[in-house]
C-alpha cells in the first residue's frame, strides 16, 4: 500500500489535540495505574541506544505499577526475549529478518493482524511509538482505529540541512536530495498522525517544530540507569587494563563501528596524541560494517599496537564489567546525534567527555568535557591531550558528568512521560 493512501485512511481522535502547555498543566489529579503500550524496531534484536532508552523507561513505568507491552521484532532464535524481565512489563515479539549491512539488526515488516488482536486483548491507555518503520507503522495504523492516543519520538538526527545522514546512502547529491524529500514528506505523514510529538533533544524538538505538523511537540529525553554500574578498586583497574594490554592512560569510544559514527576522526586523532604520549591506549568497544577498515587505519598509522578493538561486548555485560569506568574519559566524533545514549552512560561512570559541536552534543556537554569543530582533527587531539595532563582538569570535569548523568535518572524521565500520557 503506497504511504499516502495508508495515511489517509487513519481516522483522527475525536478529542482534538491539546497543546503542549495543557499537556503539562492538566493531569494532577489523575492517579489511577495505566495500561501503556511500546512500539519499536529496534530493542532485543539489536540493542542500540533507543532500545537501551527503551528497556530504562518500561522498567521505570512497571516499578511505579503501570502495565508496559513493548512491541518489537523478535531477537535471533527469540533467546534475547526469555532473558529480558521486569516487573509488570511484557513483550511481544514479531517476525523479523536481518538487514544486509548490519546482519545482526533486525527488523519486521508491519504485522497488522497481530498487532490489533494484541491491542484489543492488553486494551491500553496510551500508546508511544518510538520509530516510524514497519512496527511503529503497525502500531500507528491499530492504535488509529481503536482511537488510542498515541505519542511518536522521534530519536533521530533528521533535518533538512543534515548531509551526513543522506551522505549514507549515496555520496551522489541529486540522490541525497531525493532522499531527504521523500524522507522528511514521510516524517511530516507519520508524526502528523500522532496526537503529541517527541523528542530527546531541544534541536531535534525545533527540527520538527519546523516540519509544521500541527501537533504538540515536546521535550522528553532519554533515562539512563545506573543500576548496572560497579565500583572498581585499584586492583581490579590495573587487572582489566592487564587483560585488554591497555597502558596507563585510556581514551574510551564505544558504540557502532559504521561510517556516521566517524570513528576514523577519533583514530587519527588518538594517532597524534600518541605520537607524544606513549603510555595511553584507544579502547573500541563494539561492531560494525567499519570495524576492518578502521583496525586497517590503525595499522596505517603504526598505532595498532595501541589501539585496542574489543569485538562485541552486550550491553548488559559491558556496564557491569568496568571496563567503562577504567577509561580516563570518552571521546565521540559523530556529527548527527540526537541525544545519544553511550555519551550519557560514559558521564554516569564520571567521564570527562570530549564530542563535536553538532546536533543534539551540545546539550550534553557542559563544564564536564570539550566541543570541537566537526571534522577538526587537531583540535579534537589538543582536546585529548588537554584533559590527559590536567588531572585537576579532569577531576572537575569528571564530577560534572556525574551530575548532568543524574538529571536523566529514569524515576523523573518516566514521572514526565507519564505526564503527557495522562
Amino acid at each position: 500500500m503506497p504511504f499516502g493512501h495508508f495515511f489517509s485512511i487513519v481516522p483522527t481522535t475525536a478529542n482534538g489535540n491539546p497543546s503542549a502547555e495543557a499537556l503539562h498543566g492538566s493531569v494532577c489529579c489523575y492517579n489511577s495505574f495505566m495500561r501503556i503500550v511500546l512500539f519499536t524496531d529496534v530493542f532485543l534484536s539489536h540493542p542500540n541506544g533507543v532500545a537501551t532508552s527503551i528497556v530504562n523507561l518500561a522498567t521505570a513505568l512497571g516499578k511505579k505499577g503501570h502495565s508496559v507491552l513493548i512491541v518489537a521484532p523478535r531477537s535471533r532464535g527469540g533467546a534475547a526475549e526469555k532473558k529480558f524481565s521486569a516487573k509488570n512489563v511484557r513483550v511481544l515479539s514479531l517476525f523479523s529478518y536481518p538487514v544486509l549491512l548490519y546482519p545482526r539488526m533486525r527488523v519486521s515488516m508491519p504485522s497488522l493482524t497481530r498487532v490489533a488482536k494484541e491491542l484489543r486483548r492488553f486494551k491500553p491507555d496510551v500508546a508511544h511509538i518510538h520509530t516510524p518503520l514497519g512496527v511503529g507503522l503497525s502500531g500507528l495504523r491499530e492504535c488509529k482505529k481503536l482511537d488510542i492516543p498515541v505519542i511518536g519520538t522521534n530519536h533521530l538526527y533528521l533535518t533538512r540541512d543534515n548531509a551526513s545522514f543522506f551522505r549514507l546512502i549515496s555520496s551522489y547529491y541529486l540522490i541525497q536530495k531525493m532522499f531527504s524529500i521523500v524522507t522528511l514528506q514521510y516524517f511530516h505523514m507519520f508524526y502528523g498522525s500522532c496526537t503529541v510529538v517527541s523528542a530527546p533533544s531541544l534541536v531535534i524538538v525545533d527540527a520538527m517544530r519546523s516540519l509544521k505538523l500541527k501537533r504538540p511537540v515536546v521535550h522528553l529525553p532519554n533515562p539512563l540507569s545506573t543500576a548496572r554500574h560497579v565500583s572498581l578498586t585499584p586492583k581490579s583497574i590495573l587487572n582489566l587494563k592487564k587483560k585488554w594490554g591497555l597502558r596507563r592512560q585510556v581514551i574510551l569510544h564505544f558504540g557502532r563501528i559504521s561510517p556516521e559514527k566517524n570513528v576514523e576522526a577519533v583514530i587519527r586523532s588518538f594517532a597524534r596524541v600518541h605520537a607524544e604520549n606513549k603510555d595511553v591506549s584507544l579502547l573500541i568497544v563494539g561492531e560494525g560494517p567499519a570495524k576492518k577498515k578502521m583496525e586497517a587505519l590503525a595499522g596505517s598509522l603504526h598505532i595498532r599496537h595501541a589501539v585496542v578493538f574489543t569485538g562485541v561486548i552486550e550491553h548488559e555485560k559491558l556496564m557491569r564489567s568496568g571496563i567503562v569506568g577504567l577509561a580516563d574519559l570518552f571521546v565521540t566524533a559523530s556529527t548527527m546525534e540526537n541525544q545519544p545514549m553511550v555519551l550519557l552512560e560514559a558521564m554516569s561512570f564520571g567521564l570527562p567527555v570530549i564530542a563535536v559541536d553538532a546536533a543534539g552534543l551540545p546539550e550534553l556537554v557542559d563544564g564536564n568535557g570539550i566541543l570541537t569543530k566537526p571534522g577538526s582533527i587537531a583540535a579534537m587531539a589538543s582536546a585529548m591531550s588537554k584533559i590527559l595532563g590536567d588531572p585537576s582538569l579532569q577531576r572537575k570535569m569528571s564530577a560534572r558528568s556525574y551530575s548532568i548523568a543524574k538529571e536523566y535518572d529514569p524515576k523523573n524521565v518516566a514521572a514526565k512521560a507519564l505526564k503527557f500520557y495522562k
